[in-house]
């Protein structure tokens, strides 16, 4: 499957990535943001965006690495990669 994403990045808030190709309904197991279905690619308090940090080796991988593990999510009904709950009673688990 081909997948297209738009990167918004203006500093100095932190860039956001959204999925327009396929279509991907929300939903708090795939990690995204409720608010603007942007995917969630880190836990804030692991890592903190700065102007010395670089898309290309931070936001574009992660943004792959999201892809990938969404596929996995639609062939097993469960987020493979390790992650933390965004809201509580949710199925996050950090690992």
């Amino acid at each position: 499957m081909t997948y297209r994403y738009r990167l918004v990045f203006s500093p100095p808030s932190k860039p956001r990535v959204f999925i327009r190709e396929p279509r991907i309904k929300y939903s708090d197991d795939i990690h995204m943001y409720p608010q603007d279905n942007s995917l969630c690619l880190y836990y804030p308090k692991d890592f903190t965006w700065s102007n010395s940090s670089h898309l290309f080796d931070t936001i574009i991988p992660w943004t792959h690495g999201w892809i990938v593990n969404y596929e996995l999510y639609t062939l097993t009904g469960r987020w493979h990669h390790p992650s933390v709950a965004h809201l509580p009673g949710t199925k996050g688990v950090r690992s």
